[in-house]
């Protein structure tokens, strides 16, 4: 009994810790104080990686990675790019209890390198599109009062890959999953000691 109370107890703090670490990244993110530690990457690399072992977390799914075009390398912050693609991925897990594929795409076209992880999940209604990526904002159904997370995933997600000068947005229809996509620029702009 006291091995069952200590895990609980210990997997509460994890959850509270992970809270935090959330809300103090969104505070960074938000404020602007935050510097990107960028170096170059190759997006595929780094997204058929964390496919790779999503696949071996959760078997009950079907991952599936591809990568189109000549993918260039970025500079960016590999750190907080795969912060990005880990809350998609779990995302796509969290919101399809039935399971199905999670689809992962890297193209690219010379100005920008796309990224979509699509899943066959519950969805998300066209109204709610506009508040997804707001802080705190959980699109509200039987599945997510059930399901953990308070709505920074997203809203931290938007403003890293807006932070790399990129776009981040959501193809959805209710019942018939959902395709997050994030396009990152070939050649990032530094932002000014004015800006900065």
């Amino acid at each position: 009994r006291q091995v069952q109370y200590l895990t609980i107890g210990l997997g509460e703090a994890q959850r509270l810790q992970r809270l935090i670490e959330d809300l103090l990244a969104l505070s960074r993110l938000e404020s602007g104080q935050f510097r990107l530690q960028t170096r170059p990457v190759r997006l595929d690399q780094v997204a058929s990686a964390l496919v790779t072992g999503f696949a071996e977390r959760y078997p009950a799914f079907g991952f599936r990675f591809s990568a189109l075009g000549n993918i260039p390398v970025l500079e960016v912050d590999e750190d907080l790019v795969s912060q990005v693609l880990v809350n998609l991925l779990s995302n796509a897990v969290k919101y399809s209890p039935q399971g199905g594929q999670v689809e992962v795409q890297v193209q690219a076209d010379g100005q920008s390198v796309r990224v979509s992880v699509s899943d066959q999940g519950i969805g998300i209604p066209k109204d709610k599109y506009p508040y997804i990526f707001d802080r705190f904002y959980r699109v509200d159904n039987s599945l997510t009062r059930t399901t953990g997370g308070i709505g920074l995933g997203l809203a931290n997600a938007r403003y890293i890959v807006e932070g790399h000068g990129g776009a981040i947005w959501v193809e959805s229809a209710e019942g018939q999953g959902s395709r997050f996509i994030f396009v990152l620029p070939v050649q990032r702009r530094e932002p000014s000691d004015s800006e900065a």
